[in-house]
């Protein structure tokens, strides 16, 4: 046998082998492959409508909750029992905890002394308005400056100047010494005598204020200088400035009026509290948290916090430039900055008076006060911050979504997901759009919301895998 016939016999029994080969590793490959799955997951559970994503805007505001109690401890509390534990459901009255009663008579002490304080602070401050109701307003003094100086310019101006001039230097000069030095000595001997000749020198020196000042004040000056010795002057009110004194005062003791209610009430519950060591539960709540005693104490933070059930709620507002764009009842997303969670809530009042405080933006425009119902938020308390996203309830609906970029390939600058298809997976290019924050693309066409995918980048997201439907809560675990 030639060398050639050799060859090619070799060469053929090369192909045949290496094709069994192949056929026996695809064969292999398939029934491997019939064995795999991979898990899809529904669009609609996933997807953001166009309309919701395009048409946002944000606000923010803090939690707030219709009760909210706090027990705080101090480092000379002794505690005797905790009676509740963080998730309970508790009723108005109930124990919470159980204090040990003789490490607390101190404070209750100091809180009877703070209750006499504002007490003490109502009673000063109605006797004022007693007293300032009791007060008889003034005149406001009229001042005859204005029309006494055009009547001494006329004599000046008939009169000639050189009988005016020895007058002013000599006769002025002169005659205030040697009439203040007679006065002195007239005023104890004949006060009738110096009081007649100083009222008629009083309108013949016009020029001169002074004058007549000194002596208007001379015959009112002796009791003048007797309340001046003894007491303070008291404050003179006209009928303006004594009805702004009295409404002012009343105001004062309203708020001191509910400063020692506040504080009565709280002295009244210590003694209740502190009689038996128990502190009861106010309303019907939720215990949020429960804490370490050393770690409240450390952190200044409440030992126990128990909310009420009647649901949390965001106090924010908006801007008037875009109040329009909401109305209440509209559904809004809720981010909590301090959990991370997001929440679904409900705009439940918008309001009709601008309210201060707010400049969310650089915009000359007026805000107006927005409360939104958080649905759920068994796991919020008071004060956490949340960014709200309001959708324009104005928007025109739209057929494409949103999903994440992570839930799609690009290939020769196409887009295509990983599809479900009678169970199987299927490779199917998309129709897409826009590119949002970095993070969503907008599917236009090959692709609807009652599909299921895979999360394409799997190892097992292969053409032809069997497709098991999950929950989207398993795509981010």
């Amino acid at each position: 046998m030639s060398k050639i016939k050799k060859l090619i016999i070799g060469l053929l029994i090369a192909v045949v082998v290496i094709g069994a080969t192949v056929a026996i590793i695809v064969v292999f490959k398939n029934k491997n492959q019939e064995k795999k799955t991979v898990n899809v997951f529904s669009v609609e559970q996933m997807m953001m409508t166009s309309d919701m994503v395009g048409n946002y805007s944000y606000i923010s505001g803090m939690v707030t909750v219709d009760k909210e109690q706090k027990i705080y401890l101090t480092s000379t509390d002794l505690i005797d029992e905790v009676c509740v534990n963080e998730g309970d459901v508790v009723k108005a009255g109930d124990v919470i905890l159980v204090y040990d009663v003789t490490s607390k008579s101190l404070q209750l002490e100091s809180k009877r002394a703070q209750v006499e304080v504002a007490r003490a602070a109502v009673v000063v401050a109605e006797n004022e308005l007693e007293k300032l109701n009791n007060t008889v307003p003034v005149q406001p003094p009229v001042v005859p400056p204005v029309p006494e100086e055009p009547t001494t310019e006329v004599p000046t101006t008939e009169v000639p100047d050189t009988t005016e001039t020895p007058e002013i230097p000599t006769g002025g000069e002169s005659a205030t010494p040697t009439d203040a030095t007679p006065q002195e000595p007239t005023s104890t001997e004949e006060p009738t005598n110096t009081e007649q000749p100083a009222s008629t020198e009083e309108p013949a020196n016009t020029e001169q204020p002074v004058a007549p000042e000194a002596d208007v004040t001379t015959p009112e000056g002796t009791p003048e200088d007797t309340q001046s010795e003894g007491e303070p002057e008291e404050i003179t009110y006209t009928v303006e400035e004594l009805a702004l004194a009295i409404k002012e005062k009343k105001a004062e003791i309203s708020r001191l009026t509910i400063d020692y209610q506040l504080q009565l009430i709280e002295l009244q519950i210590m003694e209740y509290q502190f009689s038996t060591g128990e502190v009861v539960c106010n309303f019907d709540g939720v215990v949020k948290k429960v804490v370490d005693q050393e770690t409240a104490i450390l952190n200044n933070e409440p030992f126990i916090v128990i909310s009420g059930t009647e649901g949390y709620t965001v106090e924010t507002a908006i801007g008037e430039l875009d109040l329009m764009s909401i109305q209440e009842g509209d559904m809004v997303l809720l981010n909590c900055y301090d959990n991370g969670m997001v929440y679904d809530g409900t705009i439940t009042h918008i309001g009709d008076i601008p309210s201060s405080g707010y400049n969310y933006s650089a915009a000359e425009e007026s805000f107006y006060p927005v409360t939104i119902t958080i649905n759920g938020g068994e796991d919020l308390s008071q004060g956490m911050y949340m960014e709200v996203m309001l959708m324009d309830s104005s928007a025109e609906m739209s057929d494409s979504f949103y999903i994440e970029m992570a839930m799609v390939r690009k290939e020769n600058g196409n887009y295509y997901v990983m599809k479900e298809l009678d169970g199987k997976l299927v490779k199917t290019y998309v129709a897409t759009g826009e590119i949002l924050w970095g993070s969503m693309i907008e599917i236009k066409g090959g692709l609807s919301p009652n599909d299921y995918i895979a999360f394409p980048y799997s190892a097992d997201a292969v053409e032809g895998v069997n497709t098991v439907q999950e929950s989207i809560d398993v795509l981010y675990q």
